[in-house]
């Protein structure tokens, strides 16, 4: 039921999600694999997906880049990668459309001095359309920030820090189900706009009853 199916794929909260067809059979670039919530760490980036690799390296700005080319460039990131799906298989019978998806919000805990990095994150908050609360580590002490944590995390997704926090504050983060992203906030898009949307992959079988779709119904 086509109705059904775009119902289902428009809000079903899954990383992996699988549309006539078997749950197995996840392949490198056809159908990269990892999960939402517990099922991720960190930024949630999947196994044999375009952005895995990133996971294990820590980047930074070699350059201060002023706050309109950072969102400059966050707009083309999104107009070119993270609002548009990508099918990079194109197979016939077999729909495998990788693409990106919005979330609650982001906790950011930084010190109220580094502006450059509250204004990157107030920027890619807006390009993504995600709820971003700031915490100020001069005006909020762990104790108190831990206390009102479970309130924020019922409305966000991840924890972000430029430095890592107490473990206090990673166990009460790891208690209110949220992921912790640790490392500065990019002036490239490309980068850093991952760690702003989750990564999702929808196969669909098109074959029906061993009969291929027509090229023009790809």
């Amino acid at each position: 039921d086509e109705s059904e199916i775009k119902h289902w794929r428009a809000r079903v909260q899954v990383g992996n999600a699988y549309i006539n067809r078997p749950i197995t059979g996840a392949i490198v670039q056809r159908q990269p694999f990892g999960g939402w919530k517990r099922s991720c760490i960190g930024p949630g980036a999947k196994a044999g997906g375009p952005n895995y690799v990133a996971m294990f390296m820590r980047l930074e700005d070699v350059k201060s880049v002023d706050t309109q080319a950072a969102l400059n460039a966050y707009l083309c990131a999104a107009d070119e990668t993270f609002l548009v799906d990508h099918d990079p298989s194109a197979l016939r019978c077999e729909s495998n459309v990788f693409r990106y998806s919005d979330f609650s919000g982001v906790i950011l805990r930084v010190h109220k001095s580094d502006t450059n990095t509250v204004v990157k994150a107030c920027a890619a908050a807006s390009c993504c359309a995600v709820n971003l609360v700031e915490s100020f580590i001069e005006e909020e002490s762990d104790e108190q920030f831990i206390a009102r944590l479970p309130k924020l995390a019922a409305e966000a997704t991840f924890l972000r820090t430029i430095t890592p926090p107490s473990d206090a504050v990673l166990s009460a983060a790891y208690e209110a189900g949220l992921n912790w992203i640790d490392g500065p906030l990019l002036a490239n898009g490309r980068f850093e706009l991952t760690r702003w949307m989750r990564e999702q992959s929808v196969s669909e079988t098109r074959h029906r009853y061993g009969q291929l779709p027509s090229e023009a119904a790809k």
